[in-house]
């Protein structure tokens, strides 16, 4: 059975955004096991057991996974794996995460139809989709009818969507059959007009399902019924308040306007116009919770701007991203991070009009009392090679006291380049320094950068600014080895005494301090034994103290430090058995 029926199709779709955003690192591969790491709202590790090419089991430290679920973390580490060209992955057999009875290599087979061509390098295997049309082209009429019956009798949700797939004509009582359908899929999942996180799988699992029944039976017959019923479904979403940790709620938005987008050839032209003032008027749906605000807004935008590509309708896009623009002028938190990408919007529909730079500049620059705004007008006169403006509109917001830090942070960069590439000396040694004392203190590549605009003899004096600037900074470690300061490192190390500094500075600690190497690493086994937190820790423990062992004099260390141990925490047993195991 192909892995991805380990996953439900909107679980599965996620994990494939996943694997295309390069969000899966550290991933190692043996004959028993898959581990990785993917990067999420936080960094969560992935482990999978297989043998023989079997997925054998599962886990992830992401909420989703810890209640037995399959999760997008998952998949996004299997799909990382099909680059493997020698790793060829399965599952067991009835695994499946599609719904009973649904006809998984069909359902399978358009998933990746519509999401393989966006994520190149993935390939699919045909041995299930052959195995499968020889059976069916085996079983005779009779066979397959009963068969079918037997399996519709027990499954009232199958039957319905059997009908939806087997009835040709629309009629009004098609039409609310698919209401009711919607309707009892959001009153199964919810509760008080709420889905909470337990139930928000298995709703965008269903109504997931659902919409792909509609999306197989688009036809001119069936057109206008279901764009009602999609208007329908974005109505209840949008009045319904749901747990979307996983990330589901997109993937139904995005699903039903490309629905929508594919209904659009059988549309008359006055209908198209019809859709095109529908998906605008979604642009101002508001709702309480702000995620669901921002995920309706941004599928309906790509929507009208993806749909209606032609000249037709750029007037009416102009006008709509410029509401659009000054809606966002309006939001008064303390930097509009919105707005930029709002009038990058507008104006890349500008220049498909043909209208002149200028007028695009003057667009961008109405807005330039943002420093968001700021860094995009910088950008676009860059682009037009007018480096004199670029540089004028970012001294402006870098000296601007209103300016987040974070924008001052980016001006300051930029205006460090564009210094460069005018070769203004002056100035780009001033951004540098700006850089390296105030904004990016510990950064080992600007301070290389910086050291390289010095003699020798001249930076000796000049690097003791940076070095008082950075030493209270944790990661002025890099500096110190950097400059061979080894006093200053072994200062800097004691001091913080973490795990993974001791082990970034080993090496050198290991040729000129080995003593006081050994004792860092007594410091943090003594902290974790006394924690007590069980035998991972134990285990964490064990592991340094054979890297004690081939350090110089490591070995009686050691001893004597198990050897008190033993009787200090004797009645550990777990730390007994595993201190059994230190060799």
């Amino acid at each position: 059975m192909d892995w991805e029926l380990l996953f439900k199709p909107h679980i599965l779709h996620r994990g494939a955004e996943y694997y295309r955003d390069a969000a899966v690192e550290d991933l190692k591969i043996t004959d028993t096991q898959i581990t990785a790491v993917v990067l999420g709202t936080e960094d969560y590790d992935v482990e999978i057991g297989i043998k023989d090419g079997i997925i054998q089991a599962m886990s992830c430290t992401c909420p989703y996974a810890a209640d037995d679920n399959h999760c997008k973390h998952m998949a996004a580490v299997l799909f990382a794996c099909q680059e493997t060209e020698d790793l060829i992955l399965s599952a067991k057999p009835d695994e499946s995460e599609w719904e009973s009875g649904e006809d998984e290599d069909d359902v399978l087979d358009d998933w990746k139809a519509d999401v393989l061509p966006d994520f190149p390098g993935m390939t699919c295997k045909p041995d299930q989709e052959t195995i499968l049309a020889e059976l069916i082209h085996n079983a005779d009429d009779l066979t397959v009818r009963a068969f079918l019956y037997s399996i519709l009798e027990k499954d009232p949700a199958l039957q319905n969507r059997f009908r939806m797939l087997t009835q040709n004509v629309m009629t009004k009582g098609l039409l609310k059959e698919w209401r009711r359908e919607i309707d009892r899929i959001f009153a199964d999942a919810g509760w008080d007009d709420y889905i909470d996180y337990e139930q928000a799988s298995y709703f965008t699992g269903e109504l997931y399902s659902f919409l792909s029944s509609l999306d197989q039976r688009i036809s001119a017959a069936t057109a206008d019924g279901i764009f009602k019923t999609v208007d329908y479904t974005l109505s209840q979403l949008q009045s319904t308040d749901m747990d979307d940790s996983d990330g589901g709620l997109w993937c139904l938005f995005d699903f039903c306007y490309q629905i929508v987008g594919k209904l659009l050839p059988y549309c008359t032209a006055e209908n198209q116009l019809r859709i095109f003032d529908w998906a605008a008027r979604q642009l101002d749906y508001t709702h309480k919770d702000g995620l669901w605000y921002e995920l309706a807004q941004d599928c309906a935008m790509q929507f009208i701007l993806q749909q209606f590509p032609g000249p037709d309708f750029l007037d009416k896009k102009l006008a709509l991203t410029d509401k659009e623009v000054q809606k966002a002028a309006r939001q008064t938190d303390f930097e509009n991070v919105i707005l930029p990408q709002k009038i990058k919007t507008h104006v890349l529909l500008m220049e498909q009009k043909g209208c002149p730079a200028e007028e695009q500049a003057a667009y961008i620059a109405q807005y330039k009392q943002y420093g968001s705004v700021c860094l995009l007008l910088s950008e676009f006169y860059e682009w037009q090679q007018d480096d004199a403006n670029a540089i004028a509109v970012l001294e402006q917001a870098y000296a601007a006291d209103s300016t987040p830090s974070y924008i001052a942070r980016e001006c300051c960069e930029k205006l460090k380049e564009l210094y460069k590439k005018t070769e203004n000396q002056e100035r780009y040694l001033q951004m540098l320094w700006d850089l390296a004392l105030t904004i990016h203190v510990a950064n080992i590549d600007l301070y290389r950068e910086l050291k390289s605009q010095y003699k020798p003899e001249e930076w000796r004096e000049q690097r003791e600014k940076i070095l008082t600037s950075w030493g209270t900074n944790p990661y002025a470690g890099q500096l110190y080895a950097e400059e061979k300061l080894y006093d200053r490192l072994l200062c800097h190390v004691q001091k913080h005494c973490r795990l993974s500094e001791v082990q970034q500075y080993e090496s050198i600690l290991k040729e000129n301090f080995p003593d006081e190497l050994l004792q860092l690493y007594e410091h943090i086994v003594t902290e974790i034994a006394v924690q007590g937190l069980g035998r991972p820790s134990y285990v964490k423990i064990v592991r340094i103290l054979r890297k004690m062992k081939r350090l110089p004099g490591g070995p009686p260390f050691v001893q004597a430090l198990v050897g008190q141990w033993r009787q200090q925490y004797k009645r550990r047993r777990a730390m007994m058995e595993e201190l059994d195991k230190l060799t």
